[in-house]
């Protein structure tokens, strides 16, 4: 995309061009704006990243606020701790995480305007626009179109011509997005359809956002496990209590469709990264800003049902009242001890792989820069573009100033 469009040949087929597994429009329309105006810096598209991190937070607090207005200034610190954690360090970091970022937006956006207003079609084509563009943000946003569909149930859309209409822009995205779409089975096992192992990953990758990077491996999938079981019990017990003390699907449901849609992007992960990487692929950084999101649901189930049962004179479930506030506790504890092991992450990129690629232009020396990423190693064959093709993009990005390379002289 930066190459393209630094020759002046970008088109909107590059855009949606595939990307693994996904159409990243939005993605490559970054890359493509930072190329123009700023010779593909890095570190501009790193910040905005945080930019919609922080528009997330804006609509997820605006959420909060449509149930509980009193008590939404509160939840601004847990969420904010939450939505910016340090435990994604990667996504942080890494400019092409946007994915992650844009998929997060899209998606409470489609929320926030299902619960904003009273049902009608103009709500339901803006929730499906957003719906649309989280599908062409990231694979996981295809699950939009699946959570969209259980939302506008549940807000009271019973009219049989808006599930007419959600069947024709759920048609109209899906076309687009597989015209010409490059399936690759070479993921998915016999072994991988197993619902024990699959409800495995989903329970692990639930509870890896809480988990201590430093632990290793086998130790902190057995924590997010543990966590994972925690939290999917919190959200059940406080959903179905909350349910039946009077509270609306209007004040409740929000929350148990965030939490839906990060265990259903846990289950389509899981089925397609199983068999490359095991359980421990379920705790990688780069899901944690997805998965975040479930706990910011249970942190405002929670804050829904303590501010319930306070409110009700005959004190009805002390048991779940004292239980909720052990769970906080532990989980907030559990919680800065990791953000407190994360304060002093390892650099992603060495001080020497970075210095070999700075001098890349007068070396041309690429046996170094495996330590950028294994698709530098001319004997890996687990990528599908060549070494050679690597090596001349590479090139290309030298000949462009691009990037790293914006400031050289030579």
């Amino acid at each position: 995309i930066a190459i393209n469009t630094a020759q002046g040949d970008l088109s909107f087929g590059d855009l949606l061009r595939q990307y693994n597994d996904s159409r990243t429009f939005f993605s490559h329309v970054i890359t493509a704006i930072s190329t123009q105006l700023l010779d593909w810096n890095l570190k501009a598209e790193m910040y905005f990243n945080m930019l919609l991190a922080g528009m997330t937070l804006i609509v997820l607090i605006g959420l909060y606020h449509c149930v509980d207005p009193q008590f939404t200034w509160v939840m601004i610190l847990p969420f904010s701790w939450l939505v910016f954690s340090l435990m994604p360090h990667v996504n942080w970091l890494w400019a092409i995480q946007s994915v992650y970022f844009f998929s997060n937006l899209f998606f409470v956006l489609m929320l926030s305007t299902i619960v904003s207003f009273n049902p009608g079609m103009r709500p339901l084509l803006l929730a499906g626009i957003f719906a649309l563009c989280a599908t062409f943000s990231f694979a996981n946003g295809l699950l939009t179109w699946l959570v969209l569909l259980v939302a506008i149930w549940l807000f009271g859309y019973r009219q049989w011509r808006y599930y007419l209409f959600w069947v024709l822009m759920m048609g109209a995205s899906l076309a687009v997005y597989f015209n010409g779409y490059l399936f690759r089975p070479g993921n998915i096992t016999a072994t991988t359809f197993n619902p024990v192992s699959i409800l495995g990953w989903v329970i692990v990758f639930v509870g890896s956002p809480l988990t201590n990077r430093a632990m290793i491996a086998e130790t902190r999938v057995v924590v997010a496990f543990i966590l994972g079981i925690l939290g999917v019990c919190v959200v059940c017990i406080n959903l179905l209590y909350l349910k039946r003390v009077g509270r609306g699907w209007d004040e409740l449901a929000s929350w148990g469709l965030l939490a839906l849609f990060v265990v259903l992007s846990g289950a389509v992960a899981g089925v397609n990264r199983m068999s490359v990487f095991g359980i421990d692929g379920a705790i990688a950084s780069r899901y944690l800003t997805l998965n975040t999101l479930f706990w910011v649901a249970v942190v405002a189930l929670i804050a829904l049902t303590l501010r319930t049962v306070w409110h009700r004179s005959d004190n009805p479930a002390p048991l779940l009242k004292y239980a909720n506030l052990v769970v906080l506790v532990v989980l907030a504890s559990v919680f800065f001890y990791s953000t407190l092991e994360s304060l002093n992450p390892a650099l992603p990129i060495p001080p020497e792989a970075r210095a070999c690629a700075e001098a890349y232009p007068q070396t041309q020396d690429t046996s170094c820069l495996v330590r950028l990423h294994p698709a530098f190693n001319p004997n890996r064959r687990a990528y599908e573009t060549s070494f050679e093709i690597i090596k001349n993009r590479l090139d290309e990005v030298v000949a462009y100033r691009l990037a790293l390379y914006a400031d050289s002289d030579d």
